[in-house]
């Protein structure tokens, strides 16, 4: 039978405040640390939480959106008017200091290749923003626009506060090497010069502030169409909303109309985002 040799220390594992990440043994889902009493814990996530750059190196993701003017690197936005860019992500992302900005969004997809595009008839609202969110407020009557930056990829969210909020919205593009196509199942395709699809935006949907009991969902639908203009020799996303679904007397507001952009691979399944963890012994001296 085992027992403890008087003076010989409980290994205790990881400790927040102490315990120091190994970054050489970094992967997409995986961060090791080394403990104060010399033990190794691996901590694996369901989400990636390191990406590599272009020289190979893993790099730990940071979705916080900082101002321009303080972050390293070259700026993507007006000099005259610093917005806000993520700190650390597969594809970087810039958001303009305001609404009415020819491009309030700019996806950085490579070199030569870009997304970007503005809110045709916003308002000058500054964006607020808080961690990975910004918000633009009443950017049209009544509406507010959200983003939600990841590390390769940004969620958009029309917030319609009324009845009265638009059920028309148009989005001129700045594209940069890249064009785009409706893709036949209600979203978008973005394909470079040689066909090859780099990113996509998948139809969007709408739900209202009617919770159901013991649910945080909402009445729920996909009355969201996408077409493509032109205008002044530049792409225009027109986005329509069901206006029969919008005014129907059960209808709670504020609504959310959600869309997302990302690179080629679709998302993954949503899982929790809560790490498994695993604690090894010391290393032998």
């Amino acid at each position: 039978m085992p027992t403890d040799v008087p003076g010989t220390p409980v290994p205790r594992g990881f400790d927040n405040k102490h315990s120091t990440e190994i970054k050489s043994e970094r992967e997409e889902r995986r961060r090791t640390f080394l403990n104060p009493d010399g033990t190794h814990t691996t901590r694996f996530y369901a989400e990636p939480v390191n990406y590599r750059n272009k020289k190979g190196d893993w790099v730990a993701i940071d979705t916080t959106l900082v101002r321009q003017e303080d972050a390293p690197g070259p700026r993507t936005m007006s000099v005259d008017e610093p917005g806000w860019q993520t700190g650390s992500t597969e594809v970087p992302l810039s958001f303009a200091g305001s609404a009415d900005s020819d491009a309030v969004l700019r996806m950085q997809l490579g070199d030569g290749l870009s997304i970007g595009y503005g809110v045709e008839g916003a308002s000058p609202s500054p964006g607020r923003t808080d961690g990975s969110r910004i918000t633009y407020q009443d950017v049209r009557p009544h509406s507010d626009i959200e983003f939600l930056a990841g590390s390769d990829s940004v969620k958009e969210t029309l917030i319609l506060k009324s009845k009265e909020a638009p059920t028309e919205w148009r989005f001129p593009l700045e594209l940069q090497g890249l064009t785009v196509r409706l893709d036949g199942h209600g979203g978008l395709l973005f394909v470079d010069g040689d066909g090859n699809q780099r990113a996509w935006t998948p139809a969007g949907w709408m739900e209202d502030a009617d919770l159901a009991e013991n649910a945080n969902e909402g009445a729920i639908s996909s009355g969201v169409t996408y077409r493509l203009a032109e205008e002044a020799g530049r792409p225009v996303l027109v986005v329509k909303l069901d206006e029969e679904w919008l005014n129907d007397p059960d209808r709670v507001y504020p609504v959310r109309v959600d869309s997302s952009s990302s690179p080629s691979t679709p998302p993954p399944v949503p899982t929790s985002s809560t790490p498994t963890t695993r604690t090894s012994p010391p290393t032998p001296s």
